[in-house]
Order: structure tokens, then C-alpha cells, then sequence
């Protein structure tokens, strides 16, 4: 019985990281530069977060390094700002959200501020965030069955191995 339910709590978990990629949400043009934001985790749900942005020349499609570039989200249930600074990567060719956090689920509005030296761009979009409870929700959709499926599989093979030992010993 302990070998199914860590079969079972291992098929949920599977089901659960196989979502954990990232989507593009955002691609749009602010000014000379073009805007390519992608989130992580897949589905977005309330915790952390992480968000990366890349931002190319909207007219030649080149990378474009800046000076710097700041996410400010706002929950439309609590209405409040909160700003994070992206960190570059090594070659400034994408940049990458520090402790993004959503506290809460439904639609999030996220601003994106681009720094480019006198300069500042600005590109918003809005996310839906989903609850926790329903990413597991939808991951049990999948992995009940299987599971039940498995043990009634189980129990039929348990019950003819059974039978055929009683007839063996008659």
C-alpha cells in the first residue's frame, strides 16, 4: 500500500513540475526597442516567480543592452506597487527578475521600465495569476484516474493470482 501512494504522490508531483517551463506573455514595441518577456513558472500561480525580459532593436531584431530595467506589478485585488530591479546575465542580453512575488491570485497589471540612458521606456500588459490550490486541482484531474485505474488493474491481477494458487493447492 506505501509502494502506491509514493507512486501516486510521485504522478502528482511529475504532473506538476512538467508545468514549470516558461511562456512568452509579453512581446511589444516601446519606443526603439522591442520587448520580449517570458514567466515562469507554467501555469503563473501565487508564490514566487521568476520573469525574464529580453529587449532587441524593434527595427534591426539586435540585442540591445541598457542601463537598467525595473518591473513594477500591481494586484488589482490589493492595488498596491511592487518594484523589482532585473539583474543582467553576463552577455546583458536578457535580464531577470530578483524575489518576484505574487501574493495573490487573479489579474496582475506589470509595467516594465526600460532605462536607456536620458531616457525611459515604458510597456505594459497584464497576468493572470492562478491559486495553488488549482494547479494541484488540475494535476489530481490527470493522476486520480490513472492511479484508480492502476489499483482496480492491480486488484484484478491480485484476485486471479489468488485464485490460481487456491486451485494449485487443491
Amino acid at each position: 500500500m506505501k509502494k502506491l501512494l509514493c507512486l501516486a504522490l510521485l504522478l502528482l508531483l511529475g504532473a506538476t513540475a512538467a508545468q514549470a517551463a516558461e511562456t512568452p506573455w509579453l512581446d511589444q514595441t516601446t519606443g526603439p526597442f522591442r520587448v520580449i518577456a517570458t514567466v515562469a513558472p507554467t501555469p503563473l500561480t501565487t508564490g514566487p516567480a521568476t520573469m525574464n525580459i529580453v529587449l532587441t532593436d524593434a527595427a534591426s531584431g539586435a540585442v540591445r543592452p541598457v542601463s537598467a530595467v525595473r518591473l513594477i506589478t500591481k494586484s488589482h485585488e490589493f492595488g498596491r506597487d511592487q518594484t523589482y530591479v532585473t539583474v543582467p546575465d553576463q552577455a546583458q542580453t536578457s535580464y531577470t527578475s530578483e524575489r518576484l512575488y505574487f501574493a495573490s491570485s487573479g489579474t496582475w497589471d506589470v509595467t516594465v521600465q526600460i532605462f536607456d540612458g536620458a531616457q525611459t521606456y515604458t510597456t505594459s500588459a497584464t497576468l493572470e495569476v492562478g491559486s495553488s490550490t488549482s494547479r494541484i486541482l488540475s494535476a489530481a484531474k490527470i493522476t486520480v484516474p490513472v492511479t484508480l485505474g492502476a489499483l482496480a488493474v492491480f486488484a484484478v491481477g491480485w484476485k486471479l493470482w489468488q485464485r490460481r494458487l487456491r486451485q494449485g493447492r487443491a
